[in-house]
């Protein structure tokens, strides 16, 4: 049990599936339907959320997010069994679900555009959620690597780095009927991670709240261009008028 209890519960035994009435400090209240349990967790959860991020792992205490989560520590360890379960639930699992969305990257979409305009549109539409997604999850990556060292490595090494090695893997079929045949797929995952985690710190720090809009097509210029000139193609499909729309 995590010092930072303060012998405020056991944990509970093998086969106990829901929280008995009449817990110490407690009034007896009658047995509540599944969803109300469902309901607990979520806000336990959520509110382990915000003292990790206040705290980090090594800091928080149990009793913390129990008062937090409006019960107390025997309530909370018959939902979970551990600090680091807590852990899990309110900031490793949440971080894995944001990732396993984001690792398509719409490369069918990009890879399969007939024009050049539609592949720029593609790229900016996938950029654009790449970033909202990371503005939401800064806070979470924050807390998973760098409050504990080793946990930090261990999520980076068993959870991150895989995510990160499938997009490698997936990346040439954003690219393959366009791009040049020797571009490294790890330089080029690396780099649009880098950017969009730099853009997503940078909003989240300044509380900025302007639309993105006008700056996701600077970032996919300079991801699949680099600062060279333009390509000709480029160069002439940004040349050619706009039709007005009727």
């Amino acid at each position: 049990m995590d010092p930072g209890t303060g012998g405020g519960g056991e944990a509970p035994s093998a086969g106990e599936k829901k929280p008995a009435s009449g817990e110490a400090g407690e009034t007896p209240k009658p047995r509540r339907p599944r969803r109300d349990t469902v309901r607990r967790r979520a806000e336990i959860v959520s509110a382990a959320r915000q003292v990790f991020f206040e705290r980090g792992l090594a800091g928080a205490r149990t009793k913390e997010i129990a008062a937090a989560g409006g019960v107390n520590e025997g309530v909370l360890y018959r939902y979970f069994s551990s600090k680091e379960e807590i852990f899990q639930a309110a900031i490793i699992d949440p971080l894995e679900e944001f990732f396993e969305r984001l690792l398509p990257l719409e490369a069918g979409a990009i890879n399969s555009a007939p024009t050049v305009e539609l592949r720029e549109k593609a790229i900016q539409q996938a950029e654009r959620e790449w970033i909202e997604a990371m503005e939401e999850i800064v806070p979470l990556l924050g807390v998973a690597l760098f409050s504990d060292k080793e946990n930090g490595r261990r999520f980076y090494t068993e959870r991150l780095y895989p995510l990160i090695v499938r997009a490698i893997e997936v990346a040439p079929l954003s690219t393959a009927s366009w791009a040049r045949p020797d571009v490294d797929s790890a330089v080029l995952v690396l780099s649009i991670f880098g950017i969009n985690f730099a853009v997503a710190l940078d909003r989240y720090f300044r509380d900025a709240r302007d639309d993105i809009g006008a700056f996701i097509p600077k970032i996919c210029d300079q991801v699949v261009y680099g600062v060279s000139p333009f390509p000709p193609e480029v160069e002439q499909s940004r040349s050619r008028p706009k039709r007005r729309r009727s």
